[in-house]
């Protein structure tokens, strides 16, 4: 009889416990839920941007600068060309 209520209590803590945990679980979930909620918001808010997107600007960048970097050397290969052009119509 003490035994059978020792074993009956000893059950409903275990059950109360259980149920308590499950409880934790979900109260977790849904606070991971918001706090990523309110994560995404405020970036959104400061203008914050992804990895991806600064990957994708970098790269623009360095594409761009490649380019100028081409279009400078053109320009003075141009100057060059000019300049000794001016020089041979003075001369001749």
């Amino acid at each position: 009889m003490k035994e059978d209520m020792e074993n009956k209590l000893v059950e409903n803590i275990v059950n109360i416990v259980g149920a308590g945990l499950k409880k934790v679980g979900v109260a977790k979930k849904e606070i991971d839920s918001v706090a990523a909620s309110l994560a995404e918001d405020i970036a959104e808010r400061l203008k914050v941007v992804t990895l991806d997107d600064l990957d994708v600007v970098q790269q623009m960048l360095m594409k761009n600068r490649e380019k100028t970097t081409a279009l400078e050397k053109r320009v003075k290969e141009l100057e060059a060309l000019v300049a000794s052009l001016s020089e041979e119509e003075t001369r001749g």
